[in-house]
């Protein structure tokens, strides 16, 4: 069984520093092209089951959403897709942006 644990934003820069991670944004395409975290790769719910991460060894793998509330929400069904220990980003990408971390756009707001 899987077990997440919530990280801050300032972990999370920590982590990116120095570990071995993936980071999924899990909102819809449209919602990740207004902004999302640089490095993270756009795996929506909606497309979740089935999809193969090709996860290397020993690679972390943190959960984000825009507030936290969609990801904390669904945890059973990243559970069922992804069979490991995980991190979800407390807040999202509000407590990203918040904490002055940047956010990356791919279409105009």
């Amino acid at each position: 069984m899987s077990h997440f644990t919530m990280i801050g934003a300032n972990e999370l820069c920590q982590l990116m520093n120095r570990d071995n991670y993936r980071l999924i944004d899990i909102r819809e395409n449209d919602e990740y092209a207004d902004g999302h975290i640089n490095t993270s790769i756009n795996v929506p719910l909606s497309q979740m089951q089935g999809l193969d991460l090709d996860l290397e060894a020993e690679q972390k793998l943190v959960f984000y959403c825009r507030s936290g509330k969609r990801t904390e929400a669904n945890q059973a069904l990243l559970a069922q897709c992804y069979n490991q220990d995980a991190y979800i980003l407390s807040g999202g990408l509000t407590a990203w942006g918040e904490a002055g971390y940047k956010i990356n756009r791919t279409q105009a707001a």
